[in-house]
């Protein structure tokens, strides 16, 4: 007996829509526990079933012959709701460091729907600025047209048929160019609404190590609820190997439930994992190496450090590290991201006036 599974029984509209509907239902048990919340850690306790529910929420976006935006759905579409949670528990912290302050749904809201950016208090009161919201509007129609002269490029290129590793590495450049514009569609958002979020990103291809990478550039966001929910619970300044360690292992494993989400594909499991643990690795080694300098060799190291050499010698090591790891880590991206076979995108390649690229 041949039966069609739960995912491919329903249409790609029809779970769109049950999506749509649990997650916001998803609001009124959050903040019917928040707003009766006697204990930070009964509260937390209590969204592990809403955890459960918005972390099913993108399989219900079905695998139909695997369709490409169907994977790029779920991959995306993790994102809001991994977010919803965390804000959820990290208001609940805030509500016990100030239990007697009024709690309205309004309010509730306000706070939690922001979107993406980082933000540790409720949006206060402020005037739209139209300038910067313009200036972040027209920074995302740029990424998403960088993002698309990418795919047409690795497209007449056939980049993304060329062997592993270089097919990964065609992806992630695309892929961080849609990202980022869609964090700049946010920003250009809250600006014009009058509500004061920080960047996601500060320019990560300028990144020096390992540490600079992930502490000051790359999902801030997600860092600092890491910062408060794992490593400074965890290790801490006392102990801080075990901290980062157990950081980036919680990191990976939720990043590895949202790539194995998207392709519902075995092969790719497990490398996400490893890539965000080979990166703990190395931040807790960068943090041992600057400590011994420090303290055996000051001189040398304060002169090394304030040199304007710098970037220039490390910014190319860590992007060959980025690369290096990446190729391994999103090993999975093959199995999710393949916008080089969309019918759209080969027939306007070859409406340009364009020779064909000998293979």
């Amino acid at each position: 007996m041949t039966g069609k599974s739960m995912f491919e029984s329903i249409s790609i509209y029809e779970g769109i829509g049950l999506f749509v509907l649990g997650y916001f239902f998803a609001f009124l048990p959050a903040y019917l526990v928040l707003s009766r919340a006697k204990s930070t850690w009964v509260t937390t306790i209590c969204f592990i079933p809403l955890f459960a529910l918005v972390m099913f929420l993108p399989l219900l976006i079905p695998n139909t012959e695997g369709a490409i935006f169907n994977k790029l759905l779920r991959f995306f579409l993790f994102l809001p709701l991994y977010n919803f949670v965390l804000r959820n528990i990290d208001l609940a912290v805030q509500r016990k460091n100030s239990p007697d302050e009024p709690f309205t749904f309004k309010y509730y809201l306000n706070f939690i729907s922001t979107g993406f950016g980082t933000q540790d208090a409720p949006p206060e009161k402020r005037r739209s600025d139209f300038k910067e919201g313009f200036t972040y509007l027209f920074g995302a129609l740029w990424d998403i047209g960088c993002g698309c002269i990418f795919i047409l490029l690795n497209t007449y290129l056939r980049t993304e048929e060329w062997n592993y590793p270089f097919s990964v590495i065609s992806k992630v450049g695309y892929m961080y160019w849609f990202a980022s514009g869609m964090a700049n569609l946010n920003f250009s958002y809250c600006r014009f609404t009058g509500k004061d979020v920080s960047a996601i990103y500060h320019a990560p291809i300028r990144a020096l190590s390992p540490e600079d990478f992930w502490s000051n550039r790359l999902n801030l966001y997600i860092r600092g609820y890491l910062l408060r929910f794992v490593y400074l619970p965890i290790g801490g300044p006392k102990r801080p190997g075990i901290g980062i360690l157990a950081t980036f292992m919680v990191s990976g494993m939720i990043h590895e439930y949202q790539f194995d989400c998207a392709s519902m594909d075995p092969a790719g499991f497990g490398w996400v994992f490893l890539y965000f643990n080979m990166h703990g690795l190395a931040v807790m080694t960068e943090q041992k190496l600057k400590r011994y300098f420090r303290r055996n060799h000051k001189a040398f190291y304060q002169k090394a450090s304030q040199s304007p050499a710098m970037p220039f010698v490390f910014v190319p090591i860590h992007c060959l590290w980025q690369l290096f790891t990446g190729a391994i880590g999103y090993m999975s991206f093959d199995k999710i991201v393949d916008l080089h076979q969309l019918g759209f995108v080969q027939n306007f390649l070859a409406s340009l006036p364009l020779p064909p690229f000998p293979m």
